[in-house]
């Protein structure tokens, strides 16, 4: 078993896990969690975090989660960085280098494009960090 498949493996049973803690509070009628997963199809970390058990949050770092320096989860949880530390854990690397390589061009033409913002403050927006073509050390 290479490191790919245990780390792909190791998120897949977090995220059944994370699920599985989702409909036993919706059972037990935990009332935020209940109005997000009702009213919006989601819920935002901050109410997840509520509860999770340490464990759990810990294990999020599985998935190349960016944390602040309090702790707190800044990029990759509901962003566009979320579907690219997706793409990361399940596309082959050849297939991740692509992709990394097809946002660097994107985000450089977008840049030359731009006048009123960078495209920093883009990419900060949709959850990219200054370091986010660190996807490729995730496999």
């Amino acid at each position: 078993m290479n490191a790919k498949t245990i780390t792909i493996s190791s998120s897949i049973k977090l995220i059944g896990d994370i699920q599985q803690e989702i409909a036993r509070q919706m059972s037990k009628h935990h009332q935020v969690v209940t109005h997000y997963m009702t009213e919006h199809g989601y819920i935002p970390l901050w109410v997840l975090v509520n509860v999770l058990t340490f464990g759990k949050i810990e294990n999020f770092s599985v998935l190349g989660i960016v944390r602040a320096k309090d702790g707190s989860y800044t990029y990759g949880t509901n962003d566009a960085y979320a579907i690219a530390i997706m793409f990361a854990l399940l596309l082959s690397k050849s297939d991740l280098k692509d992709f990394i390589s097809s946002m660097r061009t994107a985000f450089g033409k977008l840049q030359k494009q731009l006048h009123t913002i960078s495209a920093t403050d883009i990419m900060s927006i949709m959850g990219y960090d200054a370091n986010w073509t660190n996807l490729a050390n995730l496999i």
